[in-house]
């Protein structure tokens, strides 16, 4: 539990004045958040979970400061970090969260404007000093050999309970095959073409909020959206981009609303014809690999064995509705498999 005399020296040099007091909020799956009181405000506090393999809070709060110099105003403002506390403030935005049947054409154009934004300076300094997205991809090679990491530590799911074994048998039987096809298919179209291995060029990535989508993002009262968590953000393939924002497995877009974001992609691309083909190679891809990050619920974390995050280890019910949504998931994969081979 962060305490008032830990953030006391990093308040004071965010110039946010007294602080009165703290109270933890709900959410933050990998994250504590908190509510910090000062005489005439209210911050965001948010305490990092230490992770070797990035720097989540200096990823999200370099990405932001950079936003902010542009003057992109639909996110948080970063206020102060402390890297050994492990510990950054960001302005409270008041508003409420989102359900996928409120979502109109008009909030996509919205996240469509964040992310011309966020790109509008891309080729200066700044922004090329930004960090590659988590699990960033700059050719088809990668983005294959990303899922098939994950496909391949599922196939190892431990079966402390009968849960563990249907979700074992699930990732056997049905995710794993359909993967080994899938990733035939696309290898051999993407050879065909020659572009398997070819670099995607500099001028072709973007700087992506990475685990975009409506999830991460609360409207104010006047209808405008904001859009948070930037912990994997950089730069990637914008194709991943749009894969991802469509089939985030909580809020799912509806194909028409994926098309608009899409579109709006495409128009502002430097290849555009190249980008709706790895649109179109990739949709089933990122599918599958939603099927399994869901299915993380089952992989052991830090040596301890498999659990929901955020719940004991022996509650089977969390698990249970992993498994269901990674099913969900994967019938939108044999969906988008059956729509390209009909085109």
């Amino acid at each position: 539990m962060i305490s008032l005399t830990d953030l006391r020296p990093l308040c004071a040099r965010s110039g946010l004045g007294e602080v009165v007091a703290i109270e933890p909020l709900a959410g933050g799956r990998n994250n504590r958040v908190f509510c910090l009181e000062t005489r005439d405000r209210r911050v965001l506090v948010k305490a990092y979970v230490r992770d070797d393999r990035r720097d989540r809070l200096k990823c999200e709060f370099v990405f932001l400061q950079y936003l902010a110099w542009r003057g992109v105003s639909c996110v948080p403002r970063p206020l102060g970090a402390d890297p050994g506390l492990q510990v950054a403030l960001y302005e409270f935005v008041e508003g409420r969260g989102l359900n996928i049947e409120e979502i109109t054409e008009g909030d996509v154009d919205q996240a469509v404007e964040f992310v011309r934004a966020a790109n509008l300076g891309r080729d200066d300094e700044r922004a090329q000093g930004l960090v590659p997205a988590a699990e960033a991809c700059f050719s088809m090679t990668q983005h294959l050999e990303t899922v098939e990491r994950r496909v391949a530590r599922l196939e190892e799911v431990e079966t402390i309970s009968n849960v563990d074994g249907e979700a074992r048998a699930f990732v056997r039987r049905d995710l794993a095959p359909l993967w080994r096809a899938l990733r035939r298919t696309v290898e051999a179209e993407c050879a065909r073409a020659g572009l398997l291995a070819t670099a995607l060029p500099p001028a072709s990535r973007c700087l992506s909020p990475s685990d975009f989508g409506y999830h991460n993002a609360l409207r104010e009262p006047s209808g405008r959206i904001r859009f948070l968590d930037f912990e994997y953000a950089g730069w990637d393939d914008p194709a991943k981009l749009a894969c991802d924002f469509a089939n985030q497995p909580d809020m799912p877009l509806q194909p028409a609303l994926s098309r608009r974001f899409l579109a709006a992609l495409v128009d502002a691309d430097e290849a555009p014809e190249q980008l709706e083909q790895r649109v179109r190679w990739l949709t089933p891809v990122y599918q599958l690999k939603w099927s399994c990050i869901i299915l993380n619920a089952f992989l052991p974390r830090d040596g301890r064995p498999s659990r929901v995050l955020g719940e004991d280890a022996d509650d089977l019910q969390g698990k249970r509705q992993q498994l269901a949504k990674a099913r969900r998931m994967l019938e939108r994969v044999a969906g988008s498999i059956r729509l390209a081979s009909a085109v």
